[in-house]
């Protein structure tokens, strides 16, 4: 069995912040949103795709996909243009600057007889989002999951009017600025905390009913931080509860 991270991950790059927002797509029961997982100060990574698998027969959690590989036997049918996950790579590099990279996960299946499967992980293919290429605009970078028929990117609907980012838009100047500056290229001249407002009321009025929202920072002074931490994760109906003190047991009375 394997959950899904699937949602949408917007990614602005500000005059002195990196914002990673995040939304889920809840396209089945047990999806997780994607979550910012900070891998140093400087770092953190967003995984999309598979990213837990469990075993329903001894309600073992498989984490690593390299481990998890050589135990899958049956044919998995994803898209031919579907990774099974995606990480998604933000930093800031002393010495370079911002970074935004995708590394996209295949695998590759060979029938062994009788519907019986071995499965490798291939090495990631690795795409660079940030820095953009010289003279190309400065705005927000998008990645969702599934990439099948993605919904329209925050960009997009900015630049197609649409209602619930212009109710937004017209209700600060500041906002219509923020927007102005994303649309035209230019989001190095935003500052962090105006983004961020925009970015917290923008995805708010995008998201699916019910879905779960994130928000992270990492600055050059400060590292990663939390502006919206993601949701409690629910226990899995597959783990067991903990037996509370005092609770009746088989055992025999204790003397």
């Amino acid at each position: 069995m394997a959950d899904l991270a699937a949602g949408r991950v917007v990614i602005a790059v500000v005059k002195d912040a990196i914002l990673v927002g995040t939304v889920e797509n809840p396209i089945e029961e047990g999806t997780h949103p994607p979550i910012p997982v900070p891998i140093a100060s400087d770092r953190l990574g967003v995984i999309l795709g598979a990213v837990d698998w469990l075993s329903p027969s001894s309600h073992q959690e498989l984490a690593r996909l390299d481990q998890l590989a050589p135990q899958l036997h049956a044919k998995l049918d994803l898209p031919e243009s579907e990774p099974l996950a995606e990480l998604i790579v933000v930093d800031y590099l002393p010495g370079y600057g911002q970074e935004v990279w995708q590394l996209s996960y295949g695998i590759q299946q060979e029938e062994q007889d009788n519907d019986y499967w071995t499965t490798r992980v291939l090495r990631p293919a690795y795409l660079q989002f940030w820095p953009p290429e010289k003279g190309q605009p400065r705005t927000l970078v998008e990645f969702a999951y599934p990439p099948e028929n993605p919904p329209p990117t925050l960009l997009e609907l900015l630049r197609n009017h649409d209602p619930r980012l212009e109710k937004i838009t017209a209700s600060d100047p500041k906002m219509a600025e923020v927007a102005t500056r994303f649309l035209q290229g230019e989001s190095n001249k935003i500052s962090a905390a105006d983004a961020t407002q925009f970015l917290r009321a923008a995805l708010d009025a995008i998201a699916p009913p019910n879905a779960a929202e994130t928000m992270a920072r990492i600055t050059e002074e400060d590292g990663f931080s939390w502006i919206l931490a993601p949701p409690p994760e629910p226990r899995s109906a597959l783990v067991p509860e903990a037996r509370p003190a005092g609770a009746p047991t088989l055992m025999g009375p204790q003397h």
